[in-house]
């Protein structure tokens, strides 16, 4: 592979990234370009769960539902670099947890051996992270340096605006009246008890209603919910 003519082509190809489904494609050539199998892009914003954009050949359903995210020793290293990092699963050059040892395990059943992984720190504590793997070790060609690292963080960078603009033209999600209610008594400190006497039901339904607008609003707690639903204008306070 000529990396130069690889980073050019990209620089020409980036300009038709608008759906999900470009950004896949792209993804999928410069995967190979760059000598890699599989590819993963996380998308991690302040008070909401973890998001997968895209990924290809990668199984990552147990390493989601088990929440391995969590203690990945990979994503944690990512996640304190501004530039690319190289990583094995087989060999770890710093002490680790019973939990990471488990989770790169987890990771090589699924054939993930070596890779790079490209982080973009956003607005806030915003993150964003590429994971390129692939089967084998990595080539002397794919060593993070001059015109590859360059490739790579001109990848997740524009990776991570696209996913960043779709997010935002993305349409609000819709809340019930109920649901509305509910984050507003919760916004003024009412507890979910208080709430069913004000509004005439059950504690139950309360908890029922809030759960559905974390659900509806992808966070993980109902103050999480008030706070996304003020900045999207949904509620008042």
């Amino acid at each position: 592979m000529e990396m130069q003519s690889s980073v050019w082509e990209f620089y020409e190809s980036v300009g038709d990234i608008d759906t999900r489904r470009n950004m896949h494609g792209l993804l999928s050539r410069q995967t190979e370009e760059l000598g890699f199998e599989q590819y993963a892009f996380f998308s991690f914003q302040p008070g909401n769960r973890p998001e997968l954009i895209c990924s290809e050949g990668l199984p990552l359903g147990p390493y989601l539902t088990e929440r391995a995210f969590t203690v990945d020793p990979i994503l944690h290293r990512a996640e304190e670099n501004v530039t690319p990092i190289s990583w094995n699963t087989s060999r770890w050059d710093q002490p680790l947890r019973q939990q990471e040892h488990a989770v790169l395990s987890q990771l090589r059943d699924l054939a993930i051996e070596c890779g790079v992984s490209v982080p973009v720190h956003g607005p806030g504590l915003a993150f964003s992270v590429l994971c390129l793997s692939t089967r084998e070790r990595l080539r002397p060609n794919m060593r993070i340096n001059g015109e590859f690292e360059a490739a790579l963080l001109l990848l997740g960078a524009y990776i991570t605006s696209i996913n960043r603009e779709r997010t935002q033209l993305a349409e609000p999600p819709s809340l019930t009246l109920r649901q509305i209610e509910c984050l507003s008594w919760t916004a003024q400190g009412k507890t979910a008890w208080e709430i069913g006497r004000i509004l005439s039901i059950s504690e139950r339904t309360v908890r029922f209603h809030l759960g559905n607008a974390m659900t509806a609003l992808d966070v993980i707690s109902k103050h999480q919910a008030v706070l996304k639903a003020i900045a999207l204008g949904l509620l008042r306070y």
